[in-house]
């Protein structure tokens, strides 16, 4: 490696750590959901469905070939997208040298790598740092065109501009961007014939590779979704400003003041920069980074406006991501040329952007502990899924998430619907009838939607053995209609495969075949749900030992299971008294032999700091039970619409501390 890159590999050492550090300590979303189950479908129905979806295909199709390759593992499906944000410090690193020198190549690098803002979206399985990977190619390959006219540059812009527009419609940007910067150079240089032919043959190599897309989506996409909210002008830019600073969308008034000292330092180190920039190619690349800074913002904005005749989105800070490399960019190239002549100045002004980005990584990342809400459930069900039965989600409003871990077909109760009697009866009645039985899984905006329980009230009516499982907002009930079905209870289907990460037990531990714990990490209050997996129903009682910073002895009942064995789920109730720490669990059969069988850490959860009272905006003075006083309230806003969320903040107070 030459020596002038040296320096780069640490930093990409640092950006690799930060953004596989956690990378599977939370939840899917949504949208990671969607994500994650578009990649298992074919890959010409996955082209089909994101036709009429808002993001093209390129992405999906890389998760796609990469999830056969891992797994449906959530941290290795994330991990494509920890690939793109690595190789961006890369590219942002040769495009600020190629724009300025070795330092700025280095600070854009370093600003990129620590940005709390990019490690947060290449922890995402979604689009945005792929697409932001294209940008700084493409933006990188346009000015080395313009430089020096070589066809591999040609190659390398049009390549990357194209994915960009595959990978995500907004990226058209950069190619206006681009076009932006190009007229500049192209003034400069006295209107060079040549440059203009390459540059017009690149645009309509650009255009002719994504119409073949556009031709394919066009007829089949729907432009219908209007998610748009109300906001003002000064909240956007508050919101634009805080996110590049410091990667955080919430609560912005509380790092209101390292976002003004990180966009002054912006300004303070840009201003010089532009009078200095006489050379014709610096000075486009300046007019590039400028026109990627305001343009895409201006683009974000105009889209989440409520126009009622045309697509409008939700404004999201991830839109502003994928040009967000012109920031970092500017700020390096700033920072290094004042280190030219005032060294001392630079470092402080480094220093400051460095503190920033710190605070915003201790808010984003910090304190993230991933909820077992379907891994539990989703196993129970396959363990005793028999082929004829048929599975129900109530409701489907977070869909994905639960498809990305059930592959199975389902049925999902419509979030839009207020269910009654008749609605339950017309959406189960053919689903019972062609069944066996029916599993039902319930989410938390069940109660929303159907607060009567029609759906369940139904199914109990009708079923001649039932079963139920709690996992906490979820639930899990099986309803047999046959009596064939109600004979197979508790017995495992011929289509279980165990889980990936279940350990098997030596032969001395016969009949237990094998035991699974869902995650490594738990929080103080949650419920560790242990499955075991028998070969032949166990005699007598289960011992499950807890051993760390406490002990805890758990005595379970024989489970309820046929002949040839099946699955057994422990509930393992996390008191507030046990003490945070590492947790080894065993099991013990009756007066049998103890077997390890997996390890956990316990986390104490992230708690919010103590508010003073007369911050609070609506005082109260509610008692619940002896100790504990809610005093108080604030609304994020006073009038909502239908189907928009409420932002409510309740300050409580105790008199003495809690116990369990």
């Amino acid at each position: 490696m030459k020596r002038d890159k040296a320096p780069l590999v640490p930093i990409l050492l640092l950006a690799f750590g930060l953004r596989v550090w956690g990378l599977g300590d939370r939840n899917l979303w949504w949208d990671e959901g969607f994500s994650a189950w578009i990649a298992q479908q074919p890959a010409l129905h996955l082209i089909a469905r994101t036709a009429q979806d808002v993001h093209p295909p390129l992405y999906y199709l890389l998760l796609h070939i990469w999830q056969t390759a891992t797994g449906p593992n959530d941290f290795a499906l994330r991990y494509l997208s920890v690939i793109a944000g690595v190789l961006s410090v890369a590219f942002i690193y040769q495009l600020a040298r190629a724009l300025g020198n070795r330092r700025a190549g280095w600070l854009a690098a370093f600003f990129l790598a620590i940005s709390p803002f990019a490690v947060t979206w290449s922890q995402e399985m979604r689009m945005y740092t792929w697409a932001a990977l294209w940008t700084t190619a493409g933006l990188w390959a346009a000015w080395q065109l313009w430089c020096t006219g070589r066809w591999r540059y040609w190659t390398v812009y049009v390549l990357a501009c194209t994915a960009a527009l595959w990978t995500l419609y907004l990226a058209a940007s950069v190619v206006l961007i681009a076009n932006i910067g190009f007229l500049a150079a192209w003034w400069r240089r006295r209107q060079d014939r040549r440059l203009l032919v390459q540059w017009i043959t690149a645009q309509a190599a650009v255009a002719a590779l994504f119409m073949s897309w556009l031709l394919f989506m066009l007829p089949r996409a729907y432009f219908g979704w209007n998610a748009a909210e109300t906001f003002s002008p000064l909240f956007f830019l508050q919101l634009y400003a805080t996110t590049l600073a410091t990667g955080v969308s919430e609560n912005l008034d509380r790092y209101l003041l390292p976002s003004l000292v990180v966009m002054a330092i912006l300004i303070a180190v840009t201003v010089p920069l532009w009078r200095k920039s006489r050379e014709g190619n610096r000075r486009a690349g300046l007019v590039m980074l400028l026109a990627g800074l305001i343009l895409p913002a201006a683009l974000v904005y105009l889209g989440a406006l409520p126009f009622e005749l045309f697509y409008s989105v939700r404004l999201a800070p991830r839109y502003f991501f994928p040009l967000a490399v012109c920031f970092y960019t500017l700020l390096g190239l700033g920072l290094a040329a004042q280190a030219e002549q005032r060294r001392s100045l630079a470092a402080a002004l480094t220093s400051l952007v460095v503190v920033s980005a710190i605070l915003g990584l201790a808010s984003v990342q910090g304190g993230n502990i991933r909820r077992d809400l379907y891994d539990s459930l989703v196993v129970a069900l396959q363990a005793q899924q028999q082929p004829g039965d048929a599975v129900v989600l109530h409701n489907d409003k977070d869909w994905p998430i639960f498809a990305a871990q059930y592959r199975g077909s389902w049925t999902g109760v419509p979030n839009a619907w207020q269910v009654d009697a008749a609605s339950a009866a017309d959406l189960l009645e053919p689903i019972w009838d062609a069944a066996d039985g029916v599993w039902l899984v319930t989410t938390p905006e069940a109660a929303q939607t159907d607060p009567q329980a029609q759906i369940r009230h139904w199914l109990e009516q009708r079923a001649l053995a039932t079963r139920a499982w709690d996992y906490g907002d979820n639930a899990l009930a099986f309803y047999a209609r046959t009596t064939q079905r109600s004979d197979l209870l508790d017995q495992t289907g011929p289509n279980f495969v165990l889980p990936a990460q279940a350990v098997s037990m030596p032969p001395s531990a016969d009949p237990l075949e094998a035991a699974w714990l869902p995650l490594h990490r738990y929080a103080i209050g949650d419920t560790v749900h242990l499955s075991l997996f028998w070969r032949a129903p166990p005699e007598g009682d289960l011992q499950v030992l807890l051993r760390g910073p406490a002990e805890r002895d758990f005595f379970v009942e024989p489970a309820r299971l046929s002949d040839s064995g099946g699955q057994q789920q422990v509930d393992l109730h996390m008191t507030p008294d046990l003490p945070p720490g590492r947790y080894q669990v065993a099991v013990q059969p009756a007066g049998g032999e103890v077997f390890e069988i997996g390890s956990f850490a316990l986390i104490a959860p992230r708690t919010e700091a103590s508010a003073p009272v007369e911050d609070i905006t609506h005082s109260l003075d509610l008692r619940l039970g002896p100790s504990i006083r809610l005093v108080g309230y604030d609304l994020a806003q006073n009038t909502v619409a239908a189907g928009d969320s409420l932002a409510l903040t309740l300050y409580w107070q105790t008199d003495e501390p809690l116990t369990a």
